[in-house]
């Protein structure tokens, strides 16, 4: 990023496009494997209610580290397990096992009670 910034000083029109792509390096950096500190499985559940989530939680063999509400139902952050002899209550949609980083974004915003 230094060279980067220094190419934006001398002029460089492609710089500026490094920059403004500076989110998406890091959040790729960090879905790499050997950004990874832990090791979890997050099982995607969409279109479930509320009941059938309860019951997936309830029979799971392992320990839950987090259920997070997605735009289409859950992802279930678990320990790994021997998921091949567990039989899920509820269908789950996809298993990452590659343990992948969980990034949570917050939106910017503009404070407008300081604007002038």
């Amino acid at each position: 990023m230094d060279g980067w910034i220094r190419d934006l000083f001398y002029g460089d029109e492609h710089a500026a496009e490094k920059l403004s792509r500076v989110d998406s390096y890091w959040k790729s950096a960090l879905h790499r494997p050997d950004a990874r500190d832990d090791w979890y499985f997050l099982f995607d559940l969409d279109d479930i209610s509320d009941l059938e989530r309860d019951e997936f939680l309830a029979k799971l063999s392992t320990d839950v580290h987090a259920t997070i509400t997605t735009p289409n139902g859950y992802h279930v952050v678990t320990e790994p397990f021997n998921y091949t002899d567990w039989d899920p209550p509820v269908e789950y949609d996809d298993l990452d096992t590659g343990g992948q980083l969980f990034i949570d974004e917050i939106a910017g915003r503009v404070d407008t009670e300081y604007q002038q």
